[in-house]
């Protein structure tokens, strides 16, 4: 409202001051140069608050349009440290899986091992919590190849492994968990 104001009051003082200088101005052919320079002048004063309405709409809708780019930038970047976040946890619970199996390798010498973790990691307090862990047990040599079966669902039933009290204890200190959550089976 202020705005339209002011508005009005700058061309009601430019029109008295092109009448006063019309009124002042003899009749000559001086006059109608005069009139067409308080013509463009009355034109700017009238234009000028719609120039600076438009510009600053602009400035506005560049200013808005840099807000949401900043907003988009940041889903983006958020989006992008989940995805991080779960490779990471991922990686994290397959180098758990390596370190045991190469530790059982090394307490056990002459069996072979393959580990399947199942737990949760926290990145924030750098701790992992193993809810289930699964120690498949090879006597001897390389662990053959799977066969793979599809759409087949089979129990896996812990089986009499020579030493699997063993190995449940030796992971238990190591890992500081509970022995029941941890199974041993025999892998052929």
């Amino acid at each position: 409202m202020e705005l339209v104001k002011d508005w009005v009051i700058k061309i009601a003082v430019t029109l008295v001051f092109m009448t006063a200088v019309e009124m002042l101005i003899v009749n000559n052919s001086f006059k109608k140069y005069v009139k067409f320079v308080l013509g463009l002048m009355l034109i700017v004063v009238i234009i000028t608050p719609l120039i600076n309405l438009v510009s600053k709409s602009d400035n506005t809708f560049i200013d808005t349009f840099s807000k949401y780019e900043k907003q988009l930038e940041e889903t983006s970047n958020e989006s992008k440290t989940v995805e991080a976040n779960v490779t990471t946890k991922k990686k994290i619970l397959e180098n758990l899986q390596n370190n045991i199996n190469s530790s059982l390798k090394t307490k056990f010498e002459n069996m072979n091992f393959e580990s399947e973790v199942q737990g949760e990691v926290d990145l924030n307090k750098f701790d992992i919590n193993i809810k289930l862990l699964n120690i498949y047990v090879y006597d001897g040599g390389i662990a053959p190849v799977k066969k793979i079966e599809i759409g087949s669902s089979t129990k896996k039933e812990e089986s009499n492994v020579k030493n699997s009290k063993e190995i449940k204890e030796y992971l238990s200190g190591e890992l500081k968990i509970d022995k029941n959550k941890i199974n041993v089976y025999s892998a052929k």
